[in-house]
This record gives C-alpha cells, structure tokens and sequence, in this order.
C-alpha cells in the first residue's frame, strides 16, 4: 500500500515535471524559430540596402564619367574641330544612366539633347557665325556642369 501511495503522490509531480519541459521545448522552438526569421529579414534588408548603395555608386561613377569627357571633347576651344559622332556616343551613354522620373535628371537629360543641338549646328554655321555659336556651346556646357553636379550630390 505504501507504494501505491508513494507513486499517487509522486506521479502528479513526474507528469508536471515532464509537462513542464515539453512545454519549455515548445517554446524555446517557436521563440527560436521566429528570432531566426526576424534575423533573416534584418539580413536581407542590410544587404539589399548595400546593393543599392553600390548600384548608386557605380552609376554615379559611370555618369561622371560620361559627362566629363564629354564636357571635355565638346570644348569648342580646345577641340578643333569637334569630333560629332564621338559627341552623340558620349551624351548617348550619359543618357542612359539617368532617369527621367527624377526631375534633376531629367533636366540633366534635356541639357544634354541641347548641347547635342548646339555641336551640331556649331559644326554647321557659316563662319560669320562661329563665334556666336562657340558663345552658346561653352554656356551649355556650363549649365551642363551645373546639372550635372547636382545629379551626382
């Protein structure tokens, strides 16, 4: 009798102690498991963070490039006589690094088709014209110098 009593009084303990670990476990799971998420979620937002950084550097870069030495080739007085088709190509690859959606950029973009126009017709004019026209070429540039310096900022 004495053991039938022994376990009576003990089972309820063994069964509470056995509940209380299996719902331990359970929750150190489920608190786990959504700790892990929570971190994969941080992660991978760091990362795609980075990635646009690097994305928005690299086109900076590209873009600078681009406006540089196109800045520097449509100098009417250091280059003579402009090399148009190179023009086109550079204010080309500029372009594509920019997006219209972006109102600096847009007006970017619009400077760059001006400035094309503006070689253009620089290459074209008569010679009692030159003067007048190389006038309006540095300004662009200028102007285009200006854009551009508060795209890349």
């Amino acid at each position: 009798m004495e053991l039938a009593d022994s376990w009576s009084t003990t089972a309820p303990a063994l069964v509470g102690v056995v509940l209380g670990a299996v719902l331990t476990a359970l929750f150190q799971y489920f608190n786990t498991r959504q700790l892990i998420a929570a971190e994969r979620e941080r992660l991978v937002l760091q990362l795609q963070g980075d990635l646009g950084n690097r994305r928005r550097d690299r086109k900076t870069e590209r873009l600078l490039d681009a406006v540089s030495e196109l800045l520097e080739r449509s100098d009417p007085e250091t280059n003579k006589p402009l090399n148009y088709p190179l023009l086109v190509r550079l204010i080309l690859r500029a372009q594509l690094l920019l997006d219209l959606g972006v109102p600096a950029e847009k007006q970017l973009n619009g400077a760059l088709n001006q400035l094309g126009i503006l070689a253009e017709g620089y290459l074209s004019c008569p010679a009692n014209e030159e003067l007048a026209r190389r006038g309006g070429l540095l300004r662009m540039n200028g102007q285009l110098l200006d854009l551009a310096k508060g795209v890349v900022q």
